[in-house]
């Protein structure tokens, strides 16, 4: 409850001392609140999370060891499954190791001068490979002269694998997938692009929020760790980032990013 007191003796210097605390333990409060009901989604989310692809690698982890395939084909397929499903549980791992950087305020920055063109070629690459399984088409856009800028290759690097697995989580339906680099002035700007249902106007505000999922009622999808990550490897870098969507048209997130 806040007081009410316009005079500007000791008493109204101390009514409206008194409500400025008053603001400030309620806003307190909201957060704490906020942030207990995050672990709870987090602790339900990792644990479906884990669950689902762990019970598929036994089932499957099984039929090899009892010799129940039918055929070499079926044999691979079940290796291949369960090959998968280990990388996926690796990325979990990986996000509850940031969520524990995060808590920390831990993310440490080392930047040197890096070919970001080759640095996108080598990811891009990675990716050929999964893109061609899903049938979709990728697209990379590098200017002809090298892009060279003072960054933490890692970070960035980790930053758009993130936007990408992103965009193939989401985007997949479109069919499409862009990775774009370019220069502006002092900026080398980064564009990740797919074509599928997009971002509602009111998502666009959360997304980059911690544990944030478009669909909170979606499972198996990650912890909506990863956007929160990119935004802070790009605030990091003095860069900003931008998202627009035109659903089933083309979804982009642009960073920004100083060369220097």
């Amino acid at each position: 409850m806040e007081l009410k007191d316009t005079s500007k003796d000791e008493i109204g210097h101390l009514t409206r001392h008194y409500n400025d605390m008053t603001r400030r333990i309620r806003t307190q409060v909201a957060q704490i609140e906020q942030l207990e009901n995050n672990r709870k989604l987090l602790l339900s989310n990792l644990s479906h999370d884990l669950r689902t692809p762990l019970t598929m690698m036994l089932g499957y982890a099984e039929i090899i060891r009892t010799g129940q395939y039918k055929d070499e084909k079926e044999l691979q397929t079940s290796a291949k499954i369960i090959h998968q499903r280990s990388r996926y549980m690796d990325k979990l791992l990986d996000q509850i190791l940031d969520i524990s950087r995060q808590d920390a305020d831990t993310l440490e920055i080392h930047v040197f001068s890096h070919n970001l063109s080759e640095l996108i070629r080598k990811i891009a690459s990675d990716y050929f490979l999964v893109i061609d399984e899903q049938e979709l088409l990728l697209e990379v856009e590098l200017p002809e002269n090298e892009v060279y800028a003072v960054i933490d290759a890692s970070l960035i690097e980790r930053m758009i694998r993130n936007l990408l697995d992103n965009a193939l989580r989401y985007g997949k339906n479109g069919e499409y997938l862009q990775i774009g680099l370019f220069e502006k002035e002092k900026t080398v700007c980064l564009t990740v692009k797919d074509r599928g249902p997009g971002i509602a106007a009111e998502e666009q505000e959360r997304i980059f929020e911690r544990f944030y999922r478009i669909d909170r009622g979606r499972k198996g999808e990650g912890l909506g760790i990863g956007l929160s990550i990119v935004k802070d490897i790009v605030e990091a870098h003095h860069g900003s980032i931008q998202l627009t969507s035109i659903p089933n048209v083309e979804t982009v997130f642009l960073i920004k990013i100083p060369k220097n």
